[in-house]
């Protein structure tokens, strides 16, 4: 029994490795778009994964998902969707248009054919000539650009969760950047925590944390202290998942 479970815990760090290193490296300062990131799962294997990829000189993919639940077939999900991404092997899909990898992705992965599960999706491309953020969302956290002066914008759509609906449609939303600002996508993790009273952080708390560690250093750590914070221990119920870039 306890080399069965010795293997058996062997085995799941191995996956946990892989599902690590389809994540992107980090981008540098002098990249065209600095990026960096923190991943910290809930436990042995979780469901978020995420990436950013040039799309042409001046488009870049950015994008995070997080299947529901936990363990090996969440995390299966999650490799599978994000090297659909990466490969671009979605039929008839302009990868430069979000709705239309949202909806490809909605066809490709029906949650009847991935024993129950489904996932959350935000997709953006931005555009380092014209500055413009398009992006959508199925049933996803808005992603949250800072800019220099410290204001929040948060980067929205209406959209259903992917997988669930054959019937779901998704919306392009289009967002002007300002020059020095700071994204932030993320998974739920990173903010539905619960203090001691019970009291769970809210996307407005959030979007405060942020405007305050955005230009620091360090800004990813303090962000996770944050939420380490405001429950007061240092383990998270669900996938923490935060990527930042510089645009």
């Amino acid at each position: 029994m306890k080399a069965q479970q010795e293997l058996l815990a062997q085995e799941l760090t191995d996956a946990a490795n892989y599902v690590r290193s389809q994540l992107p490296e980090p981008m540098p300062e002098g990249s065209l778009v600095p990026a960096d990131w923190r991943f910290i799962t809930s436990s042995s294997l979780g469901g978020d994964s995420f990436g950013y990829h040039r799309l042409s000189a001046t488009q870049l993919a950015i994008y995070l998902l997080d299947v529901c639940g936990h363990g090996v077939g969440s995390a299966l999900l999650s490799v599978l969707a994000i090297n659909t991404l990466r490969n671009r092997t979605l039929p008839g899909t302009d990868f430069s248009v979000p709705s239309q990898v949202l909806a490809g992705l909605n066809r490709t992965y029906p949650m009847e054919q991935q024993n129950g599960k489904y996932f959350t999706m935000f997709y953006g491309v931005f555009d380092t000539e014209t500055r413009l953020m398009v992006h959508a969302s199925g049933g996803h956290s808005p992603a949250i650009a800072i800019a220099p002066d410290g204001s929040a914008t948060q980067l929205g759509s209406s959209g259903m969760m992917i997988g669930a609906f054959p019937f779901a449609t998704y919306k392009d939303c289009t967002t002007p950047i300002a020059p020095g600002s700071k994204l932030f996508v993320f998974s739920d993790g990173c903010y539905e925590v619960l203090n001691p009273a019970g009291e769970m952080m809210t996307v407005a708390d959030f979007c405060v944390v942020l405007a305050e560690s955005a230009t620091s250093l360090d800004a990813l750590d303090r962000i996770v202290g944050a939420a380490q914070a405001w429950q007061q221990r240092a383990e998270f119920e669900d996938d923490f998942s935060l990527v930042r870039l510089e645009l």
